[in-house]
């Protein structure tokens, strides 16, 4: 049997509730997604070089007739500062699955930048005791936001680089606040619609698995500062309470609204709808 590529993939956007709609779209039984789920091939140059055999191998074992899907929320981040990665992952995408379906999740990019920096944290990318305030100032000059905490929050302009190379009926754009917040069902009933599989829905889909990284904030300074003995400090940290969420000022978030403004408007005049609370405090 020839190798199959994906017939849709969850393109972004990073820390808007990606996960959480792969889990949900890994329970329904008429659709296959590798584990893990982000393969990463069009956005990382290794990954890229191996060539389309190795990103179909992502996914040997899918049944037949399953719909094949894969996430990978770097991919929605098309304008990257040098060095940073591609800036041509739609035309990619395009080349290798010009048939493809493209689902997109986006969330409040303010409170989406926020996540976005205490993942880097958790991850050892960022100290603990970074100053959130300096971080988020910095990323709003495009060539100094390394992790696009910033950048990555220009939705419409990601957007409207994709529909550059794909027709808008193959794009559909989940609202992370109005529909997996308020109708997780019939957000997931929506997006089976979208696939054309809208018969097969598993009913109530199940919370979000529970997030295993690291929390605490013992835990964090030491996995930053001795990253070798993670292991170990990650049983350590089961037993310690959760670190409160790094959080910039009042200031600093109402300036990030501001610049965020008008891509938020090209955003809802686009889609015809819009979301209040991403105007909120």
């Amino acid at each position: 049997m020839a190798p199959r590529l994906p017939d849709f993939v969850i393109i972004g956007a990073q820390k808007a509730g990606t996960t959480w709609l792969g889990y949900r779209l890994l329970e329904q039984q008429s659709v296959f997604l590798p584990r893990p789920l982000e393969t990463h091939f069009f956005d990382r140059a290794e990954n890229y070089a191996k060539g389309l055999d190795w990103y179909a191998s992502r996914f040997t074992g899918a049944p037949a007739g399953a719909l094949i899907g894969e996430k990978t929320p770097d991919y929605f981040w098309t304008l990257r500062p040098h060095g940073r990665g591609p800036n041509d992952i739609p035309a990619r995408m395009r080349a290798a699955l010009p048939n493809a379906k493209l689902i997109v999740v986006l969330r409040d990019p303010v409170k989406r930048a926020i996540s976005a920096l205490n993942h880097h944290i958790r991850a050892r990318r960022m100290s603990p005791f970074v100053d959130p305030d300096a971080v988020l100032t910095e990323a709003l000059d495009p060539q100094k936001d390394h992790f696009g905490l910033v950048g990555r929050g220009h939705y419409f302009t990601h957007l409207q680089r994709f529909l550059s190379v794909y027709s808008q009926e193959d794009i559909h754009v989940v609202l992370f606040e109005d529909e997996i917040i308020r109708a997780p069902r019939e957000t997931v009933t929506g997006v089976m619609t979208f696939l054309g599989r809208n018969g097969d829905v598993v009913p109530q889909p199940p919370s979000r698995p529970e997030n295993s990284r690291i929390n605490s904030r013992i835990g964090l300074v030491l996995n930053y500062y001795a990253p070798k003995l993670s292991f170990m400090i990650s049983a350590v940290d089961r037993l310690l309470p959760s670190a409160p969420a790094v959080t910039p000022s009042a200031s600093c978030q109402t300036r990030l609204r501001e610049h965020f403004e008008p891509h938020n408007q090209a955003l809802f005049k686009f889609l015809g709808r819009s979301v209040a609370t991403w105007a909120q405090p």
